[in-house]
């Protein structure tokens, strides 16, 4: 059961694999999931499969096609097992894919496919198969030619898709600054770097991770063709801390290096008063959260953390400790 597609596995000896790791030691090995399901079984026909072609519809072999969840018809959203499915397409760019969910929870004695998020999750697979008519959201990349521009496809099960990719060969260079204002010049620092990319046509700017696609980290390093899009970069810090850098929107005529640096400050100026009276008041604590980013809301702010914030002076420290919970 549930992935199919095509894989290709090379086996090394004991001997191979210490030479090969003594000559390769900064390569991250990662477990791998192959599960797969017949050609002809029920599974299979719950698939979604399809082509992948290029502007001039040829089709690009090798592609990759990673399923990030499925939503079925009575709106359930289905996340599956880690790391998340993902086959290769053959010499004809064609690729098939059965996104392997966990399994199904009982509920007042019935079976329910549950809403799974990322902070929650079983290991099991569910041999419950997807609903007809379900949509696959799917990321599609050519990881071999990266002048291919990545998409991201919401296809039905129901029916064959046809990914067309389009192509950049405009070269640029990402330049990050650190918090100093000086670029980040070291490859094992650069290496810590997330960037994701979001294309022109997006309605909104969102910097929820499901909306966007993680992008090669080669890029990081070296001037690689660059599509016009949004680009979000971001790595966490020593105390587990997300940095996001400012978001630029890259066009066909944008510069040759695109510098991601700190937005500037924002300062906020006005009056507190009296809702009843019109009069001024003074000393009112105000402080203020960064909503995408904030894992708490000030109804989650603790008595002893107000107290607390009260006693901090007109203009306190960037990092005072009584500032955390906000």
């Amino acid at each position: 059961m549930p992935i199919e597609g095509v894989t290709t596995i090379t086996r090394l000896t004991p001997q191979q694999q210490n030479e090969f790791t003594q000559q390769h030691p900064s390569i991250q090995y990662q477990p791998l999931w192959l599960p797969v399901c017949p050609k002809d079984s029920e599974y299979s026909k719950r698939a979604v499969r399809g082509v992948i072609q290029d502007q001039a519809g040829k089709p690009i072999s090798g592609a990759e096609v990673q399923c990030q969840f499925v939503s079925s018809p009575k709106g359930y959203f289905l996340r599956g097992i880690e790391p998340r499915s993902a086959v290769v397409a053959d010499e004809h760019g064609r690729f098939q894919i059965y996104h392997p969910c966990r399994h199904v929870q009982k509920r007042n004695g019935t079976d329910r496919l549950p809403f799974i998020s990322k902070f929650r999750f079983d290991p099991v697979i569910s041999r419950e198969i997807i609903p007809a008519d379900s949509s696959y959201n799917l990321i599609v990349r050519a990881a071999h030619d990266l002048t291919y521009r990545p998409a991201r496809v919401v296809h039905a099960n129901s029916s064959e898709t046809i990914v067309r990719l389009t192509r950049t060969t405009r070269i640029r260079k990402f330049q990050f600054n650190s918090i100093n204002g000086q670029p980040i010049a070291d490859n094992a620092q650069l290496s810590k770097i997330t960037i994701r990319y979001l294309p022109p046509s997006a309605n909104r700017l969102s910097l929820n991770e499901d909306e966007w696609i993680e992008l090669d980290d080669r890029i990081l390093m070296d001037a690689s063709p660059v599509h016009p899009g949004y680009y979000w970069a971001s790595y966490e810090s020593e105390s587990g801390e997300t940095v996001s850098w400012n978001v630029p929107k890259i066009g066909k005529d944008s510069v040759e290096v695109v510098k991601f640096g700190s937005p500037p400050e924002v300062t906020f100026r006005g009056r507190v008063l009296d809702g009843t009276t019109g009069e001024p008041l003074a000393g009112v604590f105000i402080g203020g959260f960064i909503g995408h980013h904030a894992d708490r809301d000030l109804a989650d702010v603790t008595v002893d953390e107000w107290r607390a914030a009260e006693q901090l002076p007109s203009d306190p420290l960037p990092n005072a400790e009584s500032l955390k919970p906000f």
